[in-house]
């Protein structure tokens, strides 16, 4: 946001008109009326710049508790069958309930890459946020392979990267990964599983 002009005109709207309501204050009580008007309300001068930076929603706290309740008992079913599947469920039901004010993101990412690790595959480490984003967004358009794909391809880089001499004589990762794309994964899930005694 702080590489573009347009945004930061629309962040300093928005504060000035918390200031204006409720006088100079960052109490989250003060901006949750002025959010969600806007979310309820798409001819509000906020909305467009909210909807691109703020995961939103207007569940009561039961609500949320039943959703969440709902997605633990229905990633721990996946898990036995399958740890990346249970993976994508478990982040992309996450971001979806969005039952905090902050960090659901980074919950999201770290419960994803605990499943990861307790299914025998290694951590994967987010190194481009908009490849990251894109699958999200992908999987938001409808396609729902969109993120287990992501997933899929980030445990193929870190599997080669891991194991790939010219990582460990200092070439950039980057161009280590690019290597390495979905079609060539499933040898290196193969090694994983029999490395770890995962069974399909």
């Amino acid at each position: 946001m702080e590489n573009n002009p347009t945004d930061l005109e629309a962040y300093s709207s928005l504060t000035i008109e918390v200031a204006n309501r409720f006088g100079n204050s960052v109490l989250k009580e003060y901006w949750d009326p002025v959010i969600h008007e806007a979310f309820t309300n798409q001819g509000s001068p906020h909305y467009f710049f909210l909807k691109k930076y703020y995961d939103y929603n207007s569940l009561t706290s039961s609500e949320i508790n039943k959703r969440m309740e709902k997605l633990l008992v229905k990633t721990k079913e996946l898990f036995k069958i399958d740890g990346i599947t249970a993976a994508d469920h478990f982040h992309m039901g996450l971001v979806k309930i969005h039952p905090w004010s902050d960090a659901n993101g980074r919950v999201a990412r770290l419960g994803l890459n605990l499943l990861l690790i307790k299914s025998g595959y290694p951590a994967i480490a987010f190194t481009s946020n908009e490849h990251y984003t894109s699958a999200i967004n992908a999987f938001n358009s409808g396609d729902k392979t969109a993120f287990k794909n992501y997933i899929q391809e980030e445990i193929c880089h870190a599997t080669r990267i891991y194991s790939n001499p010219e990582f460990r004589e200092g070439k950039p990762f980057e161009e280590l990964v690019e290597k390495c794309k979905i079609t060539s994964c499933e040898k290196e899930f193969d090694k994983l599983r029999k490395y770890f005694g995962v069974s399909d």
